[in-house]
């Protein structure tokens, strides 16, 4: 059964440097359980480049919109199933090694393969820092 979304929610936001741009993560709690993550959403930053350094495409195509429109969809994928009971560990596991074009983030101080890697190394930081 669909958990009903409460109307405030306590959550942090991560940034993460991938292969096309950087993206900011948001983790929502879990009112019953504040180890467990209720939803997530994710969204690219504007970047000042004229071309995206990985894969070249320029500023001024479509693949700004499509990286947003891709990550708001993994992102409802991903809430929906954490409201519908789906463990959250599975879902990492899932998503965790995506690679696309991978880089260093010096904040999380990892690999980052893809998006969807980035948003599950974000997950697991979340979860492993609510489990101590």
């Amino acid at each position: 059964m669909k958990r009903p979304r409460p109307d405030s929610l306590d959550g942090w936001t991560t940034r993460v440097q991938t292969g096309h741009s950087t993206i900011y993560v948001i983790c929502n709690e879990d009112p019953d359980d504040p180890s467990r993550i209720f939803e997530v959403f994710a969204t690219p930053s504007k970047s000042g480049a004229e071309t995206c350094e990985s894969c070249g495409q320029p500023k001024d195509s479509t693949a700004p919109q499509c990286e947003k429109v891709y990550l708001e969809a993994l992102c409802r994928i991903i809430s929906l199933g954490l409201r519908y009971g789906v463990p959250q560990e599975d879902i990492i596991e899932q998503l965790k090694n995506l690679e696309c074009v991978r880089v260093r983030d010096p904040d999380m101080n990892d690999w980052i393969k893809s998006p969807a890697d980035g948003i599950a190394k974000v997950m697991e930081a979340y979860s492993g820092s609510k489990n101590r």
